[in-house]
């Protein structure tokens, strides 16, 4: 049901937005693997992804995995903007944990 309830909850933010969703895997118990190829595989089973860019890239610094992603609708008119902006964010984060 969780799955779901995140569908959902994503369907209505859309709806009353034009967001973008960052995120960052939660890292403190070990699991950000395991949370990243899960919302993945969330995505990639949902039957409207088709309306949605998804960008997932892991950072591993000093034998540390980080995992963020971006998800946004791709009739958002900066969406070209905003995958230039999450790379740059990621390179950025690199940096700064080295």
């Amino acid at each position: 049901m969780v799955r779901e309830t995140i569908w959902v909850i994503l369907e209505t933010f859309f709806l009353e937005n034009n967001p973008v969703i960052l995120y960052i895997c939660d890292m403190l118990d070990g699991k950000q693997a395991i949370r990243n190829r899960l919302f993945s595989m969330w995505y990639y089973e949902y039957g409207q992804r088709e309306s949605f860019t998804f960008l997932s890239t892991k950072v591993e610094v000093e034998s540390t995995d980080y995992y963020a992603s971006v998800l946004v609708k791709n009739s958002n008119p900066q969406l070209e903007d905003i995958k230039v902006s999450f790379n740059s964010f990621m390179e950025n984060m690199k940096e700064k944990l080295e």
